[in-house]
């Protein structure tokens, strides 16, 4: 594993050096990345807390490879034709079905059709990756085909990137470097239900939607969803989501015990393995891209099912609207799976709010009653501040009377099954799907307004920019068991050409980030940066052992391209926790959040350990009982240990 590994990095070095392609929009892209992690800072209360968290993520940055250098390591040579005709025929001589190229016309398109995602609601990564398209697609049926895929892979040195339905939104499967496209959507049976302890396992192509009617069925429901539940994979959602419908009650998915566990099939020498994770052992995957591995199976926990009711409410002001949002959020006799806010005129101009969220006919709210405070209501739907509640039956009476005090107006209670449009297809990214219909020029912010001072933040994020150019659109999310709002702004960046623009979307990003806002930028493909993972030397040695060569979605991992860890710490949560708990700085008090190597040697002290001793990292002499838990192991934890205990 060592010797592969000083292979790659002489392979990424070379191609820094020899070949690949990006226009200028990359290195600005990954310059603003770099420049507004160092300006990480928060509240005063936990400023040196996040500063000591984010420390591992901004080291990597301070001396920033030269602007041609940098994008050339993240995009690099494409596979040749030659090794993708040899790796076709190899396969189809498996059984396995294959699109290629030449195949003819109506086989391009498709490969075509599945090398995109919805990386076009950015205008920096648009550009970036456009155009960019494979050269063969695998349709897998089964775990098998994925097992026979990435063995031919590995034979033929061809990239592979991961697809589930290709609803993610920054580029999470588009092939940077040609090579073949892994579709998973044919992986799609529920494989079993723990009707009694509340749990499901099925393959990675299941829909959720389907995921959640099943469960149903046995009194259950998924735990939480993106906004395109209709659409969306389990295993897409595991591998590129991070959150979405439900994280107001369960959290995201950074959170320990919201993947139960996972099948991965690695694309080693010889003959790929299948792991199974379970615990915290699945935190290198998750939200990995596929990077670490190609997920077949997962296995999630589930709620208890409920006869959801959707409530409308309308306010005379934005903060009103807000606070009434996280009033809602911490009413604990009020159970609750998502509750949205919509600055004005958001909802009446891009969500059909007349239409689709406020009552009709006899039932129509009236907007000229007292609740029009100062007549901003009767006004308009463009002076209406929306938010909307999902929450059980018994819910909706303490709902609307808390919708009452913050001076706001009820204007519809629906069933949830008798809405015209389900809830969260409002909601989450939606609302930015429905606004960019409407408006081409728009785009998005994703940030995090912690816990503590969300109201505060939120009214200096209003006194800083000019609703023509900034609309808040505020999910509510658990971080740590504490009520913050994961804004997912629409944004109409200021500038007379499209390149000032550009760059006054990046100093839109700063501004947050050097105003105690972290912000999980939606603007780049590379993994890291988007600020949703960090990558330890843990994770960086679990890459070097699963994919030695670096073929899985390559050009998506910065501390694999550069053979360099993003964080010097291990979080023994996974470093996807870690930077969720970055977000949430209220929680972590006035120390650091994230675990040091020590701390999680002395965390795993008791823990059965069958691997013997080493160094705790690649730099210390200091010896340690490795971990069982793979969340905490060094690099040279993987180049030295034996997998085969995790092999089925």
């Amino acid at each position: 594993a060592a010797s592969a590994a000083s292979s790659a990095a002489s392979a990424a070095s070379a191609a820094s050096s020899d070949g690949g392609r990006g226009g200028s929009g990359d290195s600005a892209s990954s310059r603003h990345v770099r420049s507004s992690r160092r300006s990480i800072s928060a509240t005063p209360a936990a400023a040196s807390a996040v500063r000591s968290a984010a420390h591992g993520r901004r080291s990597l940055h301070t001396r920033p490879a030269p602007r041609r250098a940098q994008s050339r390591a993240l995009h690099g040579e494409r596979a040749s034709a030659a090794a993708v005709a040899a790796y076709v025929e190899d396969l189809r001589g498996s059984g396995v079905k294959v699109l290629a190229g030449g195949d003819g016309p109506n086989e391009a398109r498709e490969i075509a059709r599945r090398s995109r995602d919805f990386f076009w609601y950015s205008p920096l990564l648009k550009p970036q990756l456009t155009g960019r398209v494979a050269d063969a697609l695998v349709l897998a049926t089964s775990e098998a085909d994925v097992v026979a895929s990435l063995a031919a892979a590995v034979r033929h040195r061809v990239f592979v990137t991961t697809r589930g339905a290709g609803t993610g939104n920054y580029g999470q499967a588009v092939p940077l470097r040609g090579g073949v496209v892994l579709d998973m959507s044919g992986l799609d049976k529920i494989e079993s239900i723990d009707a009694e302890a509340g749990t499901i396992r099925c393959g990675a192509g299941v829909k959720l939607c389907d995921l959640e009617d099943h469960a149903r069925q046995h009194g259950w429901e998924l735990r939480q969803h993106p906004s395109t539940r209709r659409t969306a994979s389990v295993g897409g959602f595991v591998a590129g989501g991070s959150t979405g419908h439900g994280a107001l009650l369960h959290g995201g998915l950074s959170e320990d015990g919201a993947v139960l566990g996972l099948r991965v099939v690695t694309a080693e020498d010889q003959t790929p393995r299948v792991l199974e994770l379970s615990g915290r052992d699945v935190f290198p995957v998750v939200h990995a891209y596929g990077t670490n591995g190609v997920i077949t199976s997962v296995e999630l926990p589930l709620a208890r099912a409920q006869a959801w009711s959707d409530v409308t409410a309308a306010f005379p002001s934005l903060d009103a609207a807000a606070a009434f949002a996280l009033d809602v959020a911490n009413a604990p006799a009020v159970v609750k799976r998502g509750i949205s806010v919509f600055q004005a005129p958001i909802a009446h101009k891009y969500l059909e709010a007349d239409a689709l969220m406020h009552a009709t006919g006899a039932d129509a709210p009236q907007w000229d009653s007292a609740h029009g405070r100062d007549g901003a209501m009767a006004a308009g739907g463009d002076a209406r501040h929306v938010a909307m509640v999902q929450c059980s039956p018994p819910g909706v009476g303490p709902v609307e009377r808390l919708c009452a005090e913050h001076g706001g107006l009820t204007t519809r209670v629906v069933k949830a099954t008798e809405a015209p449009r389900p809830m969260y297809e409002f909601g989450w990214n939606h609302t930015t799907l429905h606004a960019l219909r409407a408006d081409k020029s728009v785009t998005y912010l994703q940030c995090v307004l912690e816990p503590s001072s969300a109201l505060g933040l939120l009214r200096r994020v209003s006194g800083e920019f000019d609703p023509s150019e900034l609309l808040q659109h505020l999910e509510v999310v658990n971080f740590g068991g504490r009520a913050g709002f994961a804004s997912l702004a629409l944004l109409w960046p200021k500038g007379e050409t499209g390149e000032a623009a550009n760059q006054r979307l990046r100093e839109i990003l700063s501004w947050h980030e050097a105003n105690g806002i972290p912000v999980f930028d939606p603007h780049t493909h590379v993994l890291e940066d988007g600020g949703m993972k960090v990558t330890d030397w843990a994770q960086l040695g679990f890459k070097r052992r699963v994919d030695p060569h670096g073929l899985l979605n390559p050009g998506k991992m910065r501390a694999w391209e550069e053979q360099s860890a993003t964080a010097d710490t291990s979080d023994p949560r996974g470093a996807f926790a870690a930077s969720y708990r970055i977000a949430d700085t209220s929680a972590v008090g006035g120390g650091p959040n994230v675990a040091t190597s020590a701390t999680a040697a002395d965390a795993s002290s008791t823990a059965a350990d069958s691997f013997g001793t080493h160094a705790s990292s690649p730099d210390s002499g200091r010896r340690r009982p490795r971990s069982r838990l793979w969340g905490e192991w060094s690099t040279a934890d993987f180049a030295e240990a034996d997998l085969s205990q995790a092999v089925r």
